[in-house]
């Protein structure tokens, strides 16, 4: 399947309120993926290649796996 043109864009809200200890709230929004393809492919091989994305992209990985991370603080001068 060859694609001539891909554009993604990602709409999610964020809630700085319970960080700051405002409240308990839920700190995102659905992850809105939008995606649009420009390619001579069918309907079907197109949303074939979506699910095989789906299956192996590292954000939608990292969305249902605990990662690790490491936050530093350093102050300023």
């Amino acid at each position: 399947m060859e694609i001539q043109d891909l554009s993604i864009t990602l709409d999610v809200d964020v809630d700085f309120r319970p960080a700051l200890g405002m409240g308990d709230f839920d700190p995102l929004s659905t992850f809105q993926f939008h995606l649009e393809v420009k390619t001579e492919a069918s309907d079907e091989e197109v949303n074939r290649v979506k699910q095989l994305t789906d299956e192996r992209c590292p954000a939608v990985w990292a969305m249902k796996n605990p990662v690790p991370h490491h936050v530093s603080v350093t102050t300023m001068a």
